[in-house]
């Protein structure tokens, strides 16, 4: 067998790999929804009702919910399959992503070098790069969370690619194609604007600077203005003043400022704000604290639909302490993914003490080209906040172009090392993985069989809610967690107000405690209260009106 027909049997086998176990996960985990899910699914609705004062979000960008809108439309689902479905689609985008990275690792595949060096072989790349996928999509991404997070590891594999081909001397067309990937990025995400603002810089270098460079690097930032200018323009009229968004603000606030916490974080009105807010929530009560989100702003929970609305008035303030204070948590956070990644980090320094880099005169433009744009990003998320979804991208991205630094010099035993510590390496990272992914299947699997699914428990308290008369679009009020709204998603129900967490949930089963909860919330028009937290018990909902 040739060489050639080897690696089409190795790739078609790490892709029956990877589509398994991303099937599986998606499966095992299609009944989750996360509160970001919620809020992308509301938005979906407003989309598809035209509704655009109420789709066009300062926070949430908008290609994801046009994706969802759009599955949405076309299948029509029953309250109850919109979760399922939702990770159909979430499977499709993550295949998306595996062919992105295919895209990537053949763009990126090593040239003849001078003096007899040369990267590892494309065997070794392509298992190399498959297990960096598979933890960064599986392990990071996750198909658990419903969030445009794979798109990006989608955008930033495909932007790899193109800046890799352009280093290899790919046209203005290519640079086109990259400004306009990077304009949807921007689209999927926010944060995929300081890529594209670096992606844009390591086009003149990947082009190799000078005349050569400039009409490449206009095409790319022309493509990525007709691309994402509309989507400003959009929001800039909705906010009555020229913006790129409120989600750098509002993120800054919550994650190194600290002081008005987003609500996962910290309860509204929990404590005296330091300068007052715009639409601060309103108390109702304070034994137990009840708090008002009705407002303008549409959605399940509407606190979390609108950030920026509610945190309007909330300045930006820089502090020194603060800024360390975020740098350390994001250093102890990248500890963490580092003792994730051991394998692999220790296969990258064997490989290196064994073999040594590549002498700097043999390195190609695109190895420096990709290791800023795997590290920069990086670095950006340790000033903010550094969450395992947020930097899988780069990671592999990273990952990819350390190895393609190892020197190998020519001959079979030198590419028999490489091949033997690549799969020890693989072996270690990714079977664990795969374990994980079907031991939580067989367990949800083995649960159902004698006892109600787990994954089932929104639905059921959804449908309690409806026992209690509770109709779609109906106000609710919601005591526990209820930041965890999937529930109310299901039942097409709007919490206008929230009984803090921190409070004892038998306070609402404690009679005089519920007629209290029950007369502050009157004037706001909620028809009930719950679910209770764990989710298991909202069919104990405490009618409050009607």
């Amino acid at each position: 067998m040739s060489g050639a027909a080897r690696l089409r049997r190795l790739r078609l086998a790490c892709w029956l790999v990877a589509c398994a176990l991303g099937v599986l996960a998606a499966y095992a985990s299609r009944h989750d929804m996360n509160p970001d899910g919620v809020s992308y699914l509301d938005l979906a609705d407003a989309w598809r009702r035209g509704d655009i004062p109420q789709a066009v979000s300062l926070y949430w960008s908008p290609l994801y919910s046009w994706l969802l809108a759009a599955v949405l439309a076309l299948v029509g689902p029953s309250a109850r399959a919109e979760f399922p479905l939702v990770h159909a689609l979430n499977v499709l985008l993550y295949l998306g992503a595996l062919a992105s990275l295919e895209f990537f690792l053949r763009s990126s595949a090593p040239r003849p070098a001078a003096g007899g060096e040369a990267g590892p072989s494309e065997t070794a790349r392509t298992v190399w790069g498959h297990a960096l996928f598979l933890v960064g999509a599986l392990g990071f991404v996750t198909l658990r969370q419903v969030t445009p997070d794979m798109l990006v590891l989608a955008v930033v594999l495909l932007a790899a690619g193109l800046l890799c081909r352009l280093a290899d001397g790919a046209g203005p067309a290519a640079a086109a194609a990259l400004g306009a990937l990077l304009g949807l990025g921007y689209l999927a995400k926010a944060v995929m604007l300081p890529v594209a603002a670096l992606a844009l810089v390591l086009t003149a270098v990947a082009a190799g600077g000078g005349r050569r460079a400039w009409p490449r690097v206009a095409a790319a930032l022309a493509a990525f203005a007709l691309v994402a200018t509309p989507w400003i323009a959009a929001m800039s009229s909705v906010a009555g003043r020229p913006t790129l968004g409120e989600n750098a603000r509002l993120n800054y606030l919550w994650l190194v400022d600290r002081e008005y916490h987003a609500p996962f974080l910290s309860y509204p009105g929990a404590r005296p704000a330091p300068w007052p807010l715009a639409h601060p929530p309103r108390r109702l009560l304070d034994a137990p604290a009840t708090f008002e989100l009705a407002g303008p702003a549409g959605g399940t929970l509407t606190i979390w639909y609108d950030p920026a609305y509610w945190h309007r008035g909330a300045p930006v303030r820089l502090d020194a302490a603060d800024q360390l204070r975020a740098v350390a948590r994001g250093v102890r956070a990248y500890a963490r993914l580092g003792l994730r990644l051991l394998p692999l980090a220790v296969g990258l320094v064997v490989l290196f003490a064994l073999l040594g880099g590549r002498r700097a005169g043999a390195w190609r433009r695109r190895e420096g080209v990709l290791l800023a744009l795997g590290a920069a990003p990086l670095a950006g998320y340790l000033l903010i906040h550094v969450e395992p979804r947020y930097v899988a991208g780069p990671l592999v991205v990273l990952g990819v172009a350390l190895l393609g630094l190892v020197r190998v010099p020519a001959g079979a035993e030198s590419r028999r090392l490489v091949g033997a510590v690549v799969a020890c390496v693989v072996t270690l990272q990714v079977v664990p993985l795969a374990v994980d992914t079907v031991y939580h299947w067989a367990w949800l699997q083995t649960r159902a069989a004698g006892a109600p699914a787990v994954a089932a428990e929104p639905w059921r308290a959804a449908t309690g809610l409806a026992a209690l008369g509770v109709r779609p679009g109906d106000p609710v009020a919601a005591a526990g967690d209820y930041f965890q709204a999937g529930w109310a998603r299901l039942a097409r129900v709007r919490i206008v107000a929230v009984v803090d967490r921190r409070e004892p949930l038998g306070c609402l089963l404690d009679a005089p405690c519920r007629a209290r909860v029950v007369a502050a919330l009157a004037p706001t028009g909620p028809c009930a209260v719950g679910p209770l937290r764990p989710v298991r018990r909202a069919q104990r909902g405490v009618r409050a009106n009607g």
